[in-house]
């Protein structure tokens, strides 16, 4: 067995060679902590092998840190709009928009301006840029004998009207109304302007405002469209 003395020339003369190592058997990995960036010479008892080993230092590299910031975004709300217009391809009344049953969008819009909707009573005077209206109930079909019933009478020709309220209404009508005329033979709707219509054409009512059963149809506070109901 060779001293500490003959260890020492032993690896000085391995130092001699250019740090190579000489291997006289099978090894088995030794496990040796090292420290970091330290340069360790490393003995080899059972070999007699000397042998230089240099660990590099370790890098750490720290994780990024994401941010994420919440970012706020207003969505306008969307708004619907309902627009009436009228379908003159017959004499029948407008149907049912109500709660109550009636015709059109009813009798009970409340007090003040009509709101938008389809809504029948008569026209009573009118200008250029408004009619005066009384507001009216019209029942149709089974509905309308039912409701006549209650007032003691019958629903001939399937219509009845309900007109208790003798409160009149400035409406105003719009630039380029149009007015859906009963012609003479009461077979079909005419269209019109507003203006000719307040010309007091022949026809088959007597309208305007005579006796003028009509439904209006408000659109943003104006009327856009007159559709006079027939009458049998």
């Amino acid at each position: 067995m060779l001293s500490w003395k003959g260890l020492a020339v032993l690896a000085a003369a391995v130092t001699a060679l250019g740090g190579c190592s000489l291997v006289t058997g099978p090894s088995e990995e030794s496990t040796t902590h090292i420290p970091e960036g330290a340069t360790t010479s490393i003995v080899h008892v059972e070999t007699t092998i000397a042998a230089t080993t240099t660990v590099p230092p370790t890098t750490t590299t720290a994780p990024e840190v994401s941010t994420t910031v919440p970012v706020t975004t207003t969505v306008p709300a969307t708004t619907t709009t309902t627009i009436y217009f009228a379908t003159a391809d017959s004499l029948y009344p407008p149907e049912s928009l109500s709660s109550d049953g009636a015709s059109g969008s009813g009798c009970s819009p409340g007090s003040g301006a009509l709101p938008s909707g389809v809504w029948f009573g008569y026209a009573t005077a009118g200008n250029a840029t408004s009619l005066q209206f009384d507001l009216a109930c019209w029942y149709f079909g089974d509905l309308a004998w039912e409701i006549a019933a209650t007032y003691g009478e019958t629903a001939e020709n399937d219509y009845y009207v309900v007109n208790q309220n003798p409160t009149l209404r400035t409406v105003p009508v719009a630039t380029g109304a149009i007015v859906h005329h009963i012609n003479a033979s009461s077979t079909a709707h005419d269209p019109m302007a507003y203006a000719d219509w307040l010309l007091e054409p022949e026809g088959y009512l007597s309208c305007p405002f005579d006796f003028c059963p009509l439904w209006l149809y408000v659109n943003g506070g104006e009327v856009t469209e007159i559709l006079e109901q027939y009458v049998p």
